[in-house]
């Protein structure tokens, strides 16, 4: 498997310290380390697949939070003007959500004090804490489950994992893999999974796929079924009435779905009353459950899952 990161689109976003203490250490080029975060007065911390670490002032990864660099005042400003272009305006709505998408499928949540409306949450001030989650590219993690289940045909398949497990990791590769062959269409809401800019994919997800960027799941669904006659369409994070809806529609039409879902195992899985009306329409044939970064751990037919959730193959 190669993995590939986009980290120079990334590093430009941080102060000069934070920027080359990055730089020095790798950091965003280290596979272990998916996840930056900082806080206000606080240590930068480096969120790892194995354990946690802080970053020292010539890049290394520490345990000593005593040790590590911190985060100041004018660090977390810059930070969070820089990631919003200067132009807070712009990014409102993005704000009202808690995070932004940046080039390179990169995500940036953002924690602070609320700005509250009659309408709900109107804007976000006062920031404290930021999470900068690196968006890697694993290619050829998702071949093995392209040989087992698409090679005669497309078929239906649901990626669960816990948060930060490599699901969208997993979408990616799969994207890469089936478009070779068949036509996918891509919806990606939140920019993750190609990375799109200026009608551009920054992330390889191969030569026959068409790609609905910022657009709502339901309705990129229904005009990717309208417009773009896929065999395949693959989106992240299906959960609410109105993915469900799509998705009902999408398969009725002839069209294979791949999508995600937060679940780290069978039974939290079952209980997701919408995900599961799906899967005893028949909507998916098969369920992967992630293990971490572009592992997989196990896959269930969804006959065996209805039945018992009995694993069906173990990796």
């Amino acid at each position: 498997m190669i993995c590939e990161t986009n980290s120079d689109n990334l590093l430009k976003y941080f102060p000069d310290e934070i920027n080359s203490a990055l730089k020095k250490g790798k950091i965003l080029d280290d596979r272990e380390i998916y996840e930056v975060r900082l806080r206000i007065n606080r240590p930068v911390m480096l969120r790892g697949s194995e354990k946690n670490y802080f970053l020292g002032v010539s890049g290394e990864k520490i345990t000593n939070a005593d040790m590590a660099l911190i985060c100041t005042e004018n660090d977390m400003e810059y930070t969070f003007m820089e990631v919003c272009d200067n132009s807070l305006y712009s990014y409102e709505n993005e704000l009202k959500e808690g995070f932004i998408t940046l080039g390179g499928g990169h995500r940036v949540g953002i924690c602070g004090t609320a700005v509250m409306s009659s309408k709900g949450i109107k804007s976000v001030r006062e920031i404290g804490s930021m999470n900068f989650r690196i968006a890697r590219q694993v290619k050829g993690c998702a071949e093995e489950l392209c040989f087992r289940l698409f090679s005669d045909a497309p078929s239906g398949l649901l990626v669960a994992g816990a948060p930060s497990s490599g699901k969208t990791t997993m979408l990616r590769d799969l994207c890469r893999l089936l478009s070779e062959k068949y036509v996918v269409s891509v919806i990606d809401e939140r920019y993750e999974i190609a990375a799109v800019s200026q009608g551009i994919p920054q992330n390889d997800v191969g030569p026959m796929c068409d790609i609905f960027s910022g657009y709502p799941k339901d309705k990129a669904l229904e005009t990717a079924v309208r417009t773009m006659s896929p065999d395949i369409m693959l989106c992240d994070e299906i959960g609410n009435s109105q993915d469900v809806s799509a998705i009902m529609t999408s398969v009725n039409c002839g069209v294979a779905v791949i999508a995600s879902v937060h679940a780290g195992n069978c039974d939290e899985l079952k209980r997701k009353k919408k995900i599961m009306k799906l899967l005893e329409q028949g909507v998916f044939d098969n369920i992967v459950f992630m293990k971490e970064k572009g592992r997989v751990h196990t896959v269930i037919k969804m006959e065996e899952f209805l039945r018992k959730g009995e694993k069906k193959h173990e990796y």
